[in-house]
């Protein structure tokens, strides 16, 4: 399976070739208002990649601070920030291992994060040690019915490495098992379609996902 730095240089390729476009969606995920409906506080946007929530984050109430793993996102990011006329704390960091203390946080949201890891174990760990008791952790995993299944090399089952960048699909029992012991756990579907974001994605595509919002018990 891929190694940690084979993924850094993945990701800051892809977004270093997409600098005058989107890597993602240029619009927040449909989801992003449930984590400042349902959290407050401070917020570690893991994965923040070249902002696209950090702003919508921020203006719905929550004090955020992005992560990422590749340097080219997060001056994307900062830029795109400032842009706005906004600021947020930005670090350079691997959700494997978190650059913050125990129970210090309220709300980690990992947005498109966690099948980027072959094994998505460790990372929820990390988030769980970093929320403080009744912290909020709000991931989305694509289903195996997802629009971009397939796409790539298979590396393993459900696991395909595309443009040298993981991506991992989960049935929703396999959902379910991530967080089965320390989580209060609400899961729910959602479907949108996402429009073409540079050569990344150069086609629409209908991402199906188990949303978790996941508190600490």
């Amino acid at each position: 399976m891929l190694g940690n730095s084979t993924i850094t240089r993945g990701w800051d390729k892809a977004y270093l070739e997409n600098d005058n476009a989107h890597l993602w969606n240029e619009k927040p995920m449909p989801i992003v208002e449930d984590i400042f409906v349902r959290g407050h506080g401070c917020c570690l946007d893991i994965g923040c990649g070249d902002g696209r929530h950090l702003l919508a984050l921020q203006r719905g109430g929550l004090n955020v601070v992005g992560l990422d793993i590749s340097p080219t996102a997060l001056r994307r990011a900062d830029r795109m920030m400032r842009d706005q006329g906004r600021a947020v704390p930005l670090v350079l960091g691997d959700m494997l291992a978190l650059p913050f203390a125990d129970a210090t946080l309220d709300v980690v949201s990992a947005l498109d994060v966690l099948g980027q890891v072959a094994d998505p174990g460790p990372a929820i760990s990390e988030a769980r040690r970093v929320l403080r008791p009744g912290g909020l952790l709000v991931v989305n995993l694509f289903d195996t019915s997802d629009g971009t299944f397939g796409e790539g090399a298979q590396i393993a089952p459900s696991v395909f490495l595309y443009k040298e960048t993981l991506f991992r699909y989960f049935s929703r029992s396999e959902a379910e098992g991530l967080f089965a012991i320390g989580w209060k756990v609400d899961i729910k579907q959602a479907t949108w379609i996402d429009p073409p974001h540079g050569n990344f994605r150069p086609m629409a595509h209908t991402h199906v996902n188990h949303v978790v919002f996941a508190r600490v018990s």
